[in-house]
C-alpha cells in the first residue's frame, strides 16, 4: 500500500505545474501536459484494456503468487511452491490491491501511473537543454515509446513499477552537491533503491551503478563541503536499502537455507535443488564473448531479446543509448549531469548483458539511452545553428544533424509501430490460437512481421476484436474472478481438494476453480531449473501429498499439455500417476473467454 501512495503523489506531481520555484503554492493544470503525454499513453493503455490479460508469466506464477500473499504467507499450509517459481511477491500484491479496487481489467493501469511519474522525472532532464514545452513534451512521450515498456502497459507485469523510482534515484544522486538536507536525500534514496530491489530483483543491475555514483558524489560533497552523514541518519539510510526485501529474503532463507531460491544456489547450496546457477537458454547471450558486445549487438538477434514473443522486432534504442553514452563521454563540453547518465547507462547495460541480456529486464537503460538520445540530438542541432560556429564545423554539425534526424525517427516511429501492432498469444483451445487482447493495428501486424521475414502465430479475428464494447461492460465488474464461474463451471470442480501443479501456465486456472485447495507443484520451470531432481525436494513433497491420500486430488492442464505432462512427472519417481481426465471448461474473467482444460486425477501409487 505504500507503493501505491507513492505511485498517488507521483499522480498528482504529473498533472499539476512542475515548476521549480519553490514559492508557487497555487496548483495549476498544465494542458500541454495533459495533451501530449497523459492522454496518448491513456489511449494506448485503452487501445487493449477491455480485454482481460491472460499472459504466461501472471498464468504461471504472478496470479497464484499475488493471491497467496494477499491472503496471508506467500504459501499456505499444504503448498509446495504453488506456480513453480516464488520471487518476492510484493509487486504481485500492488497488482493484487489494484485487482480489489479497480478491476482485473484496470488493475494494469498502475503501469500508466508509473509511466507518467517517469514522465514527469524526464521533463525534469530535458528541461535544461530542450527549453521549448511543446518539443520536450514530444521528447518525454518518444522516449516512453519502447518495445519493452509497450509490450507489457497492458499486463499485471511487474517489469515498470520500478522505473520511476530508480529515475528518482538518479535525479537525486545527480542533484545530492546541490541538496540542503543532504541527509534527507540519503534516507531517500537508498529507500528507494530498497523498494526497488523487492520489486524486481533484477533491477539490481542498475542499482550498483547507482550506488557508485552515489559515494562518487558523497566523496565530491565530503571532500569540496566538508559533508559527513550523521551516524543515524546513515543507519537510516541502511535500513531503508535492506528492510524492503529483508523479511522476504529472510523467509526464504528459513525454508530453503538460500534468500534467493532457487537462483545463486551453487553459492547457498539449499538442499531442494542442485548447486548452481540458473539461466535462460535461449534468451540473452550464450557467452562471455558475447556479454561483452550484446549490449550493441542483441538487436540483430530480437528473439533472444524477448520483448512479448518469439516473433518479436526491435528497433535499437539501447544500441543507440549506448552509442550516444561513449560519444558523450569522449566529448570534452559534455555536462556532468549527462556524463553521470551515460556512465550509469554503460555500467547497468554490461551488468544487464551479464545477468539476463533479456530486454524487458533492461527498461531503465532504455528510458537514459532516449534522454541521452535527445540530448545529442539537441547539442548538434545548436552547433548547426549557432552564429559564431566555424563554416567547416558547422556543415559538419548540419550533416550531423540530418543524420541524427533520420536515425531517431526511423527509431521513435519503429518503436511506437510495434507498440501499436505487437500481440500476445491466448491459449483458449491450444497453444497460441489466438491474439490475446485483439485491436484494430493487429491487422498490420502478419505483414509488418512478413517484411522482416518472421511468421505471425496466431491469427487476427476482426469478430473478437469488435468485442470490445461488450467486454467493456465488465470494467469495475471483475475484481474476482470466481464471479464469472457458472454453477456449472463450479460443479466441475466440486471434488478438488488438493492440486498438483504438472506442468507450466495453469496454477491460475487452479486458483480460480478451487481457491481453498493447496497447491503442490512437481513442474519443471520452463527447462530452466528442476526442483524434483533433489532428493530432500522429492522426500517433502512425497510427504504433501501422502497427507492427502485420503482426499480427491487433481492436476489441471491445457489440451496441448497431457502428453507432455504425462512423461514429466516419469522423469523420476513421484509416487503418483494419472487417473480418469475430464474436458472442462473456465471462464478467466469474461463469460465470452474460455479456457478449454483437462482436469486429470491424480492417482497415489
Amino acid at each position: 500500500m505504500s507503493f501505491s501512495s507513492l505511485i498517488g503523489v507521483g499522480i498528482v506531481y504529473f498533472l499539476a505545474d512542475r515548476r521549480d520555484n519553490a514559492q508557487h503554492v497555487r496548483w495549476t493544470m498544465d494542458w500541454l501536459w495533459l495533451t501530449i503525454v497523459v492522454l496518448p499513453l491513456l489511449g494506448f493503455f485503452f487501445l487493449r484494456a477491455p480485454f482481460p490479460s491472460l499472459e504466461f508469466d501472471n498464468l504461471n506464477y504472478h496470479f497464484v503468487n499475488a493471491e497467496r500473499a494477499l491472503s496471508g504467507w506467500p504459501m499456505r499450509a499444504g503448498d509446495f511452491f504453488p506456480g513453480t517459481v516464488l520471487p518476492n511477491p510484493a509487486p504481485d500484491m500492488v497488482f493484487g490491491i489494484a485487482r480489489h479496487l479497480l478491476g482485473y481489467r484496470l488493475a494494469p493501469l498502475l503501469n500508466v501511473a508509473c509511466l507518467l511519474w517517469t514522465a514527469a522525472l524526464i521533463d525534469q532532464f530535458l528541461r535544461t537543454f530542450v527549453p521549448n514545452r511543446i518539443l520536450r513534451y514530444l521528447a518525454v512521450l518518444g522516449i516512453l515509446t519502447t518495445e519493452p515498456i509497450e509490450a507489457v502497459v497492458n499486463t499485471p507485469m511487474i517489469d515498470l513499477l520500478a522505473l520511476p523510482l530508480l529515475l528518482s534515484c538518479l535525479l537525486l544522486i545527480i542533484k545530492l552537491p546541490e541538496e540542503r538536507s543532504r541527509d534527507r536525500v540519503l534516507i531517500r534514496i537508498a529507500l528507494f533503491l530498497g523498494i526497488s530491489l523487492a520489486l524486481k530483483l533484477t533491477a539490481v543491475v542498475f542499482v550498483l551503478p547507482l550506488m557508485a555514483l552515489l559515494l562518487y558524489q558523497l566523496r565530491v560533497v565530503l571532500i569540496r563541503q566538508n559533508y559527513y552523514p550523521a551516524r543515524r541518519n546513515l543507519v537510516l539510510a541502511a535500513a531503508g536499502l535492506i528492510l524492503p526485501s529483508a523479511f522476504f529474503f529472510g523467509y526464504m532463507y528459513q525454508l530453503t537455507l538460500n534468500p534467493f531460491f532457487p537462483f545463486y544456489n551453487n553459492i547457498f547450496r539449499s538442499p531442494f535443488i542442485a548447486a548452481a546457477n540458473f539461466k535462460e537458454i535461449t534468451m540473452g547471450p550464450r557467452s562471455v564473448l558475447e556479454i561483452l558486445h550484446w549490449p550493441l549487438s542483441s538487436f540483430l538477434d530480437p528473439n533472444r531479446l524477448f520483448i512479448s514473443s518469439h516473433d518479436s522486432w526491435y528497433a535499437g534504442r539501447l544500441q543507440l543509448g549506448v552509442v550516444s553514452a561513449i560519444a558523450l563521454l569522449l566529448m570534452k563540453k559534455t555536462p556532468a549531469s549527462i556524463r553521470q547518465v551515460s556512465i550509469v547507462l554503460l555500467g547497468g547495460a554490461w551488468l544487464w548483458a551479464f545477468s539476463s541480456g533479456i530486454i524487458r529486464y533492461a527498461n531503465f537503460a532504455e528510458t537514459l539511452a532516449g534522454i541521452l538520445c535527445v540530448y545529442l540530438f539537441s547539442y548538434t542541432y545548436q552547433k548547426a545553428t549557432s552564429l559564431q560556429a566555424h563554416h567547416v564545423g558547422k556543415l559538419k554539425s548540419q550533416m550531423a544533424v540530418v543524420l541524427l534526424t533520420l536515425v531517431l525517427a526511423f527509431q521513435f516511429s519503429a518503436s511506437l509501430w510495434y507498440g501499436l501492432t505487437y500481440y500476445y498469444c491466448s491459449n483458449g483451445t491450444h497453444l497460441c490460437d489466438g491474439i490475446m487482447q485483439p485491436q484494430p493495428f493487429n491487422r498490420f501486424t502478419g505483414p509488418t512481421l512478413q517484411a522482416f521475414n518472421l511468421k505471425m502465430k496466431a491469427a487476427y479475428d476482426p469478430k473478437k476484436a469488435a468485442t470490445y464494447f461488450q467486454e467493456a461492460a465488465f470494467m469495475f465488474r471483475d475484481r474476482n474472478a470466481q464471479d464469472f464461474l457458472t454453477a456449472k463451471d463450479r460443479e466441475q470442480f466440486k471434488d478438488v481438494r488438493v492440486w498438483i501443479n504438472t506442468y507450466d501456465g495453469t496454477s491460475a486456472f487452479m486458483v480460480i476453480a478451487a481457491p481453498d485447495a493447496p497447491i503442490i507443484s512437481v513442474a519443471k520451470f520452463l527447462d530452466i531449473f528442476d526442483y524434483m531432481t533433489s532428493p530432500e525436494t522429492r522426500l517433502r513433497v512425497r510427504g504433501l501429498i501422502n497427507s492427502h491420500r485420503s482426499e480427491k486430488i487433481y492436476t489441471l492442464l491445457l489440451i496441448d499439455h497431457f502428453e507432455e505432462a504425462r512423461t514429466a512427472i516419469n522423469r523420476v519417481p513421484m509416487g503418483f500417476h494419472f487417473g480418469n481426465v475430464q474436458s472442462v471448461s473456465l471462464p478467466a474473467f469474461s463469460p465470452a473467454n474460455r479456457t478449454d482444460l483437462l482436469l486429470v486425477e491424480i492417482v497415489i501409487d
